[in-house]
């Protein structure tokens, strides 16, 4: 008698379940640095969620040891989920540059409430050497309070931009 019961909440926990609906946020990437490089995201192993905000040059992808590439930056999520990311940058330029990345824009903007993410527009600068690779581990936490906004599936778009800057009190640039 006792599993049956247990079959039972597990079914109704399934059902409550099933009627939180997906959210979808795109990772939306605009360039106005010289440098002609490509913008690629990576779910990362929730071990890694020590890394979030570190930074640095690759040689191989592989190095962050990815679970899986999110195809044109679009992550899909449920209500009370966590997500690491890999973010990459592909130098396609034989120039290196300093760049930092403008605060990210929300649309639609009542769903500003709904996630935290910890991503790459922190007031930094950083550093992309010529012809090489280069990552920020991110982390990207979707409210469990988001599902009371809404029972459909939604996009949310985060946009950020990509700016020149120039370290004029370095000479090793």
């Amino acid at each position: 008698m006792r599993n049956y019961y247990l079959y039972i909440c597990l079914a109704l926990l399934l059902i409550a379940q099933s009627g939180f609906a997906k959210t979808i946020y795109k990772l939306k990437f605009s360039n106005s640095t010289p440098l002609d490089f490509s913008v690629q995201s990576f779910e990362l192993s929730p071990t890694r969620a020590d890394k979030v905000g570190t930074n640095g040059s690759l040689i191989d992808i592989r190095q962050l040891e990815p679970l899986r590439e999110f195809k044109g930056n679009e992550i899909e999520m449920t209500a009370g989920e966590t997500k690491i990311i890999g973010l990459v940058l592909k130098s396609k330029s034989q120039m290196k540059a300093d760049f930092f990345v403008a605060p990210h824009e929300i649309q639609p903007g009542i769903r500003a409430l709904d996630f935290k993410f910890d991503c790459l527009c922190y007031h930094h600068a950083y550093h992309l050497e010529k012809g090489k690779m280069w990552y920020r581990i991110l982390k990207l936490y979707h409210s469990l309070d988001a599902s009371k906004l809404t029972k459909s599936a939604e996009v949310v778009t985060l946009s950020h931009e990509f700016q020149p800057w120039k370290n004029e009190s370095s000479n090793d640039r």
